[in-house]
């Protein structure tokens, strides 16, 4: 009867406990439990003592200096790294990099020539060595011509020294390759057809010997195309040459003597001579030369540069390919004579900006086929050009 008492009682605070289910069950699944429960407070406290905590930010200062042989800079950059709290002895070595410390780095440059930190530009006012090959000055112009109609307005532009080699040898030669180019919008006329624009592209091609202190000769050949570009005939070529002797007087005087062929329509062969005078304080400057004279004056000089007013004088005009009306392909020579007056300044760069005002006379349109022949009026002419 107490057996039974007691089993019954077992099986009501059984029942209380675990529900229906079977009590061996209920116990084996409470330690299951319990062994899973300790393993992940284990793990846990693990990877407490592997992970360290972060303290509070510090400040930091990097330092990095450049050094060459002439000069140096020093870059400080300011920033904050984190120093980890460890817990813990006996853990496993940080796959972080250690944080940035606090000290000076120096970055050497490369072994040989090194290029300076200013990368200041050479003198280009300096004489170039025997071996030396540089790049010479470009020269632009925009100029303006009165007129519309008859009276035949036009745009000149040009730009040359576009890609230029300058070679000198010891002061006794040199060699020099020169290109360009020079565009021209026409106004008018209105008695014929000329096309509305006329291009000249050009290579120049020049070298210069000196014989002793006093003698010097220097050809030149420019190869060109003068074409409206409607006619590409083989005529839009031309070969310009000049030949020209220069003998030094003294130290103020030359004397000028030689010969150019222009290759036009109109003229072909000039001679060229004239006189160089250039007084030793530098005062003026006299390039009395036919074709193009000119006379210049220095009118101040301070240390930016020198100003100059000057008089001058050309030849206008050029020969070129056309294609007229009817797909008549026919030659076109424009012919005038300029005078200038002019101001002009010189930069100790090498720069020269220069404004002319200027008189056109003798004016002629003339044609291969001699159709449509005739003679603007004279006009007058605005230029701005530059040297750089």
């Amino acid at each position: 009867m107490r057996i039974s008492y007691c089993i019954v009682v077992l099986i009501f605070l059984d029942t209380l406990a675990w529900g229906e289910e079977d009590f061996t069950a209920r116990f084996r699944r409470w330690n299951r439990d319990n062994q899973i429960r300790q393993t992940i407070e284990q793990h846990s406290v693990s990877r407490s003592t592997r992970r360290p905590a972060l303290k509070t930010a510090k400040p930091f200062e990097l330092r990095i200096r450049l050094v060459s042989d002439d000069s140096g800079f020093a870059y400080i950059g300011r920033g904050t790294h984190t120093e980890p709290e460890i817990h813990g002895e006996d853990l496993l070595p940080s796959l972080d990099p250690p944080p940035p410390a606090a000290e000076e780095f120096m970055i050497k440059p490369p072994a040989g020539d090194a290029v300076p930190l200013d990368a200041a530009a050479k003198d280009t006012e300096q004489k170039s060595s025997s071996s030396d090959i540089k790049l010479a000055d470009s020269r632009s112009s925009f100029g303006w011509i009165a007129g519309t109609g008859n009276q035949l307005g036009m745009l000149e532009w040009m730009d040359r020294d576009l890609a230029v080699v300058d070679y000198s040898a010891a002061d006794r030669g040199s060699f020099r390759i020169t290109g360009g180019h020079e565009f021209r919008w026409l106004n008018g006329p209105d008695s014929t057809d000329l096309p509305p624009y006329l291009f000249s592209l050009f290579v120049e091609v020049g070298a210069g010997i000196k014989v002793g202190n006093d003698w010097s000769f220097d050809v030149v050949v420019c190869p060109s195309w003068n074409t409206d570009f409607a006619n590409k005939s083989y005529q839009l070529f031309r070969l310009p040459w000049q030949a020209v002797n220069t003998f030094r007087l003294d130290d103020e005087w030359k004397l000028v003597a030689g010969l150019t062929d222009l290759d036009r329509e109109d003229i072909q062969l000039l001679p060229v001579a004239g006189v160089i005078y250039r007084p030793l304080d530098g005062s003026a400057d006299y390039n009395l030369v036919f074709p193009r004279p000119k006379a210049a004056w220095r009118l101040s000089q301070a240390d930016e540069g020198r100003h100059w007013g000057f008089v001058s004088g050309e030849l206008g005009g050029n020969s070129f390919t056309i294609l007229r009306t009817g797909a008549v392909q026919d030659i076109a020579t424009l012919r005038d004579y300029r005078v200038f007056v002019g101001y002009e300044s010189r930069g100790k760069n090498r720069h020269v900006s220069r404004l002319e005002f200027g008189w056109i006379f003798g004016r002629a349109v003339e044609y291969a086929s001699g159709i449509g022949n005739y003679n603007p009026g004279q006009t007058a002419m605005i230029r701005i050009a530059s040297d750089y």
